[in-house]
């Protein structure tokens, strides 16, 4: 029988197939209700021959299906799982897990180092991505549409040493500054998206999902706290606290409330990273991401002798992580070890 695209009893679409080894009639999901999209992956299986003998799905197809059955369902961070995804499926898409090698992952580090996929990345993110890819792997295994033997070792690059780039004040002068400046009027603006983010994410040390995400709802001006952690949202080791809102950001919050015509602080919840590279170019900041903002507060906090402690509580991160990434800018970190004798005269 010729291949055919059909829905299951749930209303997913899947493709039936006779496999000439078993002489079983099998059935593959494509794990979508969406007609358009289950005919693009019903093309895509048939082009790269899913119904060979071995009946291997290619990588897109396994990202996607741990897209279904992982990232929609139990991850948090959904927007920078599925940013990996994109840029391994625009490498290893088409292929198959079984004629992968790590002459192919190589490419893959190359490629994206150098900038030929997406922007320029270091060893740290590339990992992660290649992380994404071997956990898409395992869990094609655990769900039985990969078999063991045709999942390869993927060597992934070592983590990258934790990041010194932080933006100055005169910096930070100048993001603010072209924050405000509308290109399609040619005149500085408050208020923006680009405007909204940077403040928050200057004054709080939140993460830009957390930001992008920030309905009013949650800005408390009673009690002078944010609070970052969305009551939908999956909790995971990467925690969004409530964060007292400082003194400079206040009245620009108030400012925005008083014209807000939509749930989100940032006025939608779509993503910034765009808009921010929009201000750093005009600002002629280079080496940045949205967010460096995030590591700007932990390390000025750190350099002006805030505690660790209180940077860790403030991140939502373990004193570990924050010790071995700001410990040496404060001043005042080991001072009180070594100075012990004199705690008591």
């Amino acid at each position: 029988m010729e291949p055919q695209l059909s829905t299951n009893d749930n209303g997913y679409y899947e493709v039936k197939y006779y496999d000439e080894e078993s002489k079983h009639v099998r059935r593959q999901s494509f794990r979508t209700k969406d007609a358009v999209k289950a005919h693009n992956r019903f093309a895509l299986w048939l082009v790269t021959d899913n119904a060979d003998s071995d009946g291997i799905p290619t990588i897109e197809m396994i990202l996607d299906r741990y897209d279904t059955d992982h990232i929609e369902t139990d991850v948090a961070d959904k927007e920078r799982e599925r940013l990996n995804i994109r840029w391994l499926n625009a490498s290893f898409g088409p292929m198959t897990p079984d004629n992968l090698d790590n002459n192919d992952v190589k490419r893959y580090i190359s490629d994206r180092k150098a900038g030929r996929i997406g922007r320029r990345s270091v060893d740290g993110t590339i990992r992660r991505e290649l992380t994404t890819l071997v956990s898409a792997l395992n869990h094609g295994v655990r769900e039985k549409i990969l078999k063991l033997g045709d999942v390869p070792h993927i060597k992934k690059p070592k983590d990258s040493p934790p990041r010194t780039r932080y933006l100055s004040e005169t910096e930070i002068k100048q993001l603010i500054k072209m924050s405000r400046w509308d290109g399609a009027t040619h005149r500085f603006e408050g208020g923006s998206r680009k405007e909204r983010f940077i403040r928050i994410a200057l004054e709080t040390g939140a993460r830009k999902g957390a930001i992008e995400s920030l309905t009013w709802d949650r800005v408390n001006f009673k009690t002078g706290i944010i609070n970052f952690q969305a009551p939908f949202k999956t909790t995971t080791k990467k925690r969004n606290p409530k964060v007292p809102i400082s003194d400079d950001l206040l009245p620009f919050l108030i400012k925005w409330k008083k014209t807000a015509k939509t749930e989100f602080v940032l006025v939608h919840d779509g993503d910034v990273r765009r808009t921010y590279h929009t201000a750093a170019d005009n600002a002629d900041i280079k080496n940045t991401s949205p967010h460096i903002l995030r590591h700007t507060w932990a390390s000025h906090a750190a350099m002006n002798g805030v505690d660790l402690v209180a940077i860790a509580g403030v991140l939502g991160n373990t004193y570990q992580v924050v010790a071995k990434t700001y410990a040496h800018l404060s001043p005042s970190y080991l001072r009180d070890a070594i100075n012990h004798k004199n705690r008591n005269k």
